[in-house]
């Protein structure tokens, strides 16, 4: 019994820092090595890519074993892949803005059809007044030109 009542307290304590502190880096390593990117090739292979310190290790993972395939040590190179990582993360701000931008302009074009709008045309004129203007304007500069 008593040993049960341990187990379910060092559970709590578990779940209390996953729940409240999920940021938190002290079981993780406060922050050494990082997986930047992972691409699974198959079932059981995927390349990972770690940052670990200032340098990115590109990892060829198998079931069997995990081999170093690159080591990256160009801070420029290093800085691109990360930034390119960073931006394609789902939680990243430039990936919710393009999320959100791509919506907003979905209801944009399903409101404001061309086909819907009765000034379409009324815009369509225009432009071929504007057209026609130009038209007459480089015969003018031509003409003046000779």
């Amino acid at each position: 019994m008593p040993l049960a009542v341990v187990v379910a307290l060092i559970l709590g304590v578990a779940w209390v820092i996953k729940r409240f502190m999920p940021g938190s880096r002290m079981l993780t390593g406060a922050g050494v090595m990082e997986i930047v990117a992972r691409l699974p090739l198959s079932g059981k292979q995927s390349l990972l890519l770690v940052k670990v310190g200032r340098r990115l290790i590109l990892l060829g993972v198998s079931a069997e074993r995990i081999t170093a395939l690159d080591v990256l040590d160009d801070p420029e190179q290093a800085a691109l892949l990360l930034g390119e990582a960073a931006s394609r993360r789902s939680d990243s701000i430039s990936q919710a803005f393009a999320d959100a931008f791509g919506r907003e302009t979905h209801q944009y074009m399903e409101h404001d059809s061309p086909s819907n709008d009765a000034s379409w045309g009324a815009v369509r004129g225009l432009l071929e007044k504007v057209r026609r203007l130009a038209g007459r304007q480089e015969l003018m500069e031509a003409r003046n030109e000779k």
